[in-house]
């Protein structure tokens, strides 16, 4: 492992443009090597060891690889899922000596704090997490069976045409007419449709159930959502005709009830009709990367989002389940709130995604099933499910798409503040692609150097000393280029950087080899990017 930067299934080469973008001129063609700098020969002393924290969008996989990184004496806890905002904060007043955004530095109206180095350190998506419950006990409307020729007619739907009456000079056996199917396993038999075939929904039906205007979709029984859902219709047993008695004497003739086949659709018959939607209230990179996404496929609804980009909130619109799940609100009380929620929905980070469908429902409603929707693609043709060639497709496809855009970008994945205020040169959101999940990004690791200021107020607490700053890059250098394969990525939801953008994160970090090939220069940690840290 240590002898080069480990490749696997994500590390797809974009391009040899891509790549030589992203190696500033006048590097040498000898091998960069990132052992060079992550030997870990040995931690800090504790005193001056890492308090790390930040994003909850990528929390499970950095405290897994802190938990792997040393034995003892580098962190001071466990990671602290505070969420990006804060965690910027927090690296800025030097609370934390390492934090994780999933919002770049360069894309906010004032930055946290200058003197900070930030590298993308792990690609992932968000998933639309759902929780649906299907009753076995359900009863047609008023309308939905029309009496035609003795024969009672099913058709799903509202109206006017109740099966109130027998047949002229007929006499109805027992009493009243019931709609109810005679189906018994109506529920069971949905929630094997639904996990046969998980939900679909396009941009623009996502962006309306999200939205604070009036085409907010509120039900789970409206007829876009079933429109793009025909799988989730199942057959059930209903009355064809009603059981009556004619004549009398020894004319008398009984007719028994008489059932026949119809279809029904899950969503419009036997789940919770209102749709329990639950956003995040903090400062949010999650709800960044989801907003970023929605512009792109519902502008009428949702603007482009602003240079401080996680205050563009999602909570509080429309529907006031946003305000009702437990905890603080990060990414894992969004996930628990949806298990426990019949009707659900929400967006969360992959990995919690995953879990939260394996651990199926806990809300006790009747066949109740969790699950991760389909999404339409960028391309405009299918839905893709999100797995980890899906999000692979979207860095590859988008990562390309940057590329091409010389008059934006110039050409190169940029996070800088150096373009104009858009997530156009870093976003890989709803790329032009059948095979790429449309909802994803990287997240961000930030590291400050020995120049740390707080712009917010004045200069930071404490200022890292060429120890930390040392075991900051060797920690993110050993997460991103080692620990980062594709099991172990995988295993937290998450997918391994693609190898352009490690070459860039080395060169950001420690820079090109000087011409002597004796030492590193023009990274912002070169001094200490030697051989046997």
């Amino acid at each position: 492992m240590k002898k080069a930067i480990r490749s696997s299934a994500i590390l797809v080469a974009t391009s040899a443009a891509l790549l030589a973008a992203m190696v500033p001129a006048g590097a040498t063609s000898v091998k960069i090597k990132a052992s060079d700098v992550i030997t870990n020969a040995a931690s800090v002393n504790s005193a001056e060891a890492l308090t790390v924290g930040g994003s909850t969008f990528i929390q499970p996989y950095a405290q897994a690889a802190m938990t792997a990184y040393h034995t003892s004496g580098v962190f001071t806890a466990a990671y602290g899922g505070v969420g990006s905002h804060t965690g910027r904060e927090n690296v800025a007043t030097g609370a934390y000596q390492l934090g994780f955004s999933d919002v770049p530095l360069g894309f906010a109206n004032t930055a946290e704090g200058s003197g900070i180095v930030q590298v993308p350190d792990a690609l992932s998506g968000v998933a639309i997490i759902y929780n649906l419950g299907f009753n076995d006990s359900w009863s047609a409307v008023p309308g939905d069976y029309s009496l035609v020729n003795s024969k009672y007619v099913y058709t799903p739907g509202t109206g006017t045409n109740a099966p109130a009456s027998a047949p002229t000079g007929v006499t109805a056996n027992s009493g009243s007419f019931t709609v109810s199917p005679v189906a018994t396993s109506i529920g069971a038999a949905c929630k094997t449709a639904l996990a046969a075939h998980p939900l679909q929904l396009s941009g623009a039906v996502l962006g309306q159930i999200w939205s604070g205007k009036s085409d907010v979709i509120t039900n789970w029984d409206n007829a876009a959502i079933i429109a793009l859902n025909p799988k989730l219709d199942v057959k059930v047993s209903v009355p064809s005709v009603q059981g009556y008695t004619t004549g009398a004497g020894s004319h008398l003739k009984t007719v028994d009830q008489k059932n026949a086949s119809a279809t029904i659709s899950c969503l419009n018959d036997v789940t919770t009709k209102t749709i329990t939607r639950f956003s995040r209230k903090d400062g949010s990179g999650t709800t960044f990367m989801f907003t970023d996404y929605l512009t792109k496929v519902d502008s009428a609804d949702f603007s482009a989002p602003t240079q401080n980009g996680f205050n563009d909130s999602l909570t509080n619109v429309g529907n006031t389940a946003d305000s009702t799940y437990p905890g603080s609100g990060g990414s894992g009380d969004l996930a628990t709130a949806v298990k426990s929620t019949d009707g659900a929905i929400t967006y969360d980070e992959f990995g919690y995604g995953t879990a939260a469908k394996s651990a199926g429902a806990n809300d006790s409603a009747a066949n109740a099933l969790v699950g991760l929707a389909s999404i339409g693609s960028g391309a405009g043709t299918g839905y893709v499910v999100i797995n980890t060639n899906s999000l692979t497709a979207a860095a590859t496809v988008g990562v390309a798409a940057i590329e091409a855009n010389q008059l934006v970008c110039g050409g190169k994945f940029d996070i800088s503040a150096s373009n104009a205020p858009s997530t156009t040169c870093f976003s890989i959101n709803n790329t032009n692609s059948a095979k790429a999940y449309p909802i994803a990004g990287f997240t961000y690791a930030l590291l400050p150097t020995s120049s740390l200021t707080n712009l917010q107020g004045g200069s930071a607490a404490s200022v890292l000393d060429a120890n930390q700053q040392l075991e900051n890059l060797k920690f993110v250098l050993w997460f991103t280029n080692t620990y980062g394969t594709a099991a172990n990525a995988g295993a937290a939801g998450f997918v391994a950087l693609p190898k352009a953008v490690l070459t860039n994160n080395f060169t950001a970090l420690c820079g090109t080899l000087n011409g002597s090939s004796t030492g590193y220069q023009n990274g912002a940690f070169s001094l200490l990017c030697k051989a046997n840290n």
